[in-house]
């Protein structure tokens, strides 16, 4: 039974009043489903309800090229060519390849109804969900095969850790299958439960969203990789999850609810609201860019792509003393002080560049920062077992 249900528009207005900077990704309004990076060396794939959208990281212009159905997922195939997963129950359902060059479309099998393709990084699988038929996988993107244990199970969503795969799916019942060995086994978990969304922290919990309006919906979780899951919190119209490069969680729903982050120690229901500045509150994806070591946290909406570098000065703002940096701004030393005894110290440009690591062992440490360039730094805090990151400001 539900217990409790949050979410009403007066607390969404009664918790806002911080400002964050929102960057949409490109100039184009599209229904942005999945931001997908390392697909190409020069562009970030957005997938959308009409097609795809080429994002050049260099110039920041968008192109856009469709072949007339929803883009499910996308993924790296050859230097000049992705795989994508598209359809919406037409003839034309299936995975193709999208030539870089030519723009052009090549269907490499007819699958109906995609959901979702899933390229296992360990591996190097490549695996396509269908609402009519099951899983589908590939060794090397052309050769396509049904997995036994799927026939005639629609998948919806899948995610991975390491070994470790967890795909959602329907029979009799909707369930959710596990494999800790790569796809070679799958098994059932303990417990059934409807997830729409799933996403793996860095240290291996899994968090699902159950979503719509039910007496089960709101987070989940699950500590041994899909197999026993337990109820977090209930709530309505989630639709996301997601994690930033420090391992916090973020949830994102539709209905104009927006996004926040999560955290479990707090007093219930631990969230802080980070829509003030984001254009569009219908939240479809929360991700973060792999080879961003700086904090940047990107919402896929029903209106395009956001991100966000400041995103975690809300989380923060009720931690602000427990850690201080002076003087700020600086020009040549400056002092770092804790009230919690410090690990590790990373600096980073605003771009994301990595300039410093250093181990600490104490609750004060010192900086020379007059080797560097005037501008704005961000200075990430290890600090027994969490994490804090400041606005760094050199002159």
């Amino acid at each position: 039974m539900k217990k409790f249900t949050i979410l009403l528009p007066t607390f969404l207005i009664w918790v806002s009043g911080f400002a964050y900077t929102w960057n949409q990704i490109g100039t184009v309004q599209m229904n942005a489903t999945k931001i997908c990076f390392g697909v190409t060396f020069s562009d970030w794939v957005i997938c959308s309800d009409d097609g795809l959208y080429l994002y050049n990281i260099t110039t920041h212009e968008t192109e856009f090229y469709t072949y007339g159905l929803p883009i499910k997922g996308a993924a790296y195939f050859e230097p000049y060519k992705i795989l994508v997963a598209m359809g919406d129950g037409s003839y034309s359902d299936g995975i193709w390849t999208f030539d870089l060059q030519t723009h052009q479309f090549e269907v490499v099998e007819w699958v109906i109804e995609p959901n979702f393709l899933y390229r296992d990084e360990l591996t190097g699988t490549y695996w396509v969900g269908s609402d009519w038929s099951g899983l589908y996988k590939s060794q090397d993107g052309l050769n396509w095969e049904e997995d036994i244990n799927f026939l005639a199970k629609p998948c919806g969503t899948m995610t991975g850790y390491g070994e470790h795969l967890v795909v959602t799916a329907i029979a009799n019942l909707s369930n959710i299958y596990w494999s800790d060995d790569s796809g070679e086994t799958w098994n059932a978990s303990e417990i059934f439960t409807v997830i729409s969304d799933m996403s793996f922290c860095p240290n291996g919990l899994l968090y699902g969203v159950y979503p719509d309006n039910s007496n089960s919906s709101g987070l989940w979780k699950s500590a041994d990789f899909g197999n026993t899951w337990q109820i977090v919190f209930y709530a309505n119209n989630m639709r996301a999850v997601g994690f930033d490069c420090f391992g916090n969680p973020f949830l994102g729903w539709k209905e104009n609810l927006g996004i926040a982050s999560f955290d479990a120690s707090a007093p219930p229901p631990g969230l802080t609201w980070l829509n003030e500045g984001l254009p569009n509150l219908n939240v479809n994806k929360i991700q973060v860019n792999p080879t961003m070591s700086a904090p940047a946290l990107f919402v896929c909406t029903e209106a395009g792509v956001y991100v966000s570098q400041d995103y975690w000065l809300g989380i923060d703002e009720n931690q602000q003393n427990m850690i201080s940096i002076s003087p700020n701004p600086a020009t040549e030393n400056l002092t770092v002080k804790s009230e919690i005894r410090m690990k590790s110290l990373k600096l980073s440009s605003i771009s994301g560049i990595e300039i410093l690591t250093m181990k600490v062992n104490g609750n004060q440490q010192q900086l020379d920062v007059s080797h560097l360039e005037a501008g704005i730094y961000f200075l990430e805090i290890e600090a027994e077992g969490r994490f804090f990151v400041r606005k760094l400001v050199v002159e």
